[in-house]
């Protein structure tokens, strides 16, 4: 059998509920909702309702679902009370549209 071989699961990526997959990427890297979709094959919608359950299990395990929070590329705002895990539509402060989405990583409580 390849190393690469997809029938073996590189990194748990084909093994697993959806839950357990996004959660096995996220302890190597931190990646944005758009990420993990292109990873793991399923949308970006789904990705974003299945995280609020991944951040459940993990707090559960003794671990954290961290967040870094999205900002305006034009004026700087940081996006730190937002609580939501999509990506705002305009900034509060000077109405732009240029905002990075939120990134996600897995780390101990």
């Amino acid at each position: 059998m390849a190393e690469n071989d997809p029938e073996k699961g590189m990194d748990g990526l084909r093994t697993g509920t959806v839950r357990q997959r996004i959660m096995n990427i996220l302890r190597h890297e931190n990646l944005t909702s758009k990420e993990i979709s292109k990873r793991i094959s399923i949308t970006q919608k789904e990705v974003i309702r299945h995280l609020p359950n991944v951040a459940k299990s993990l707090s559960s395990k003794g671990f954290s679902l961290n967040i870094e929070k999205p900002q305006c590329l034009d004026c700087g705002f940081m996006f730190r009370e937002r609580s939501r895990f999509s990506k705002p539509g305009h900034c509060p402060r000077c109405k732009g549209t240029r905002i990075t989405e939120p990134s996600f990583s897995v780390g101990l409580l």
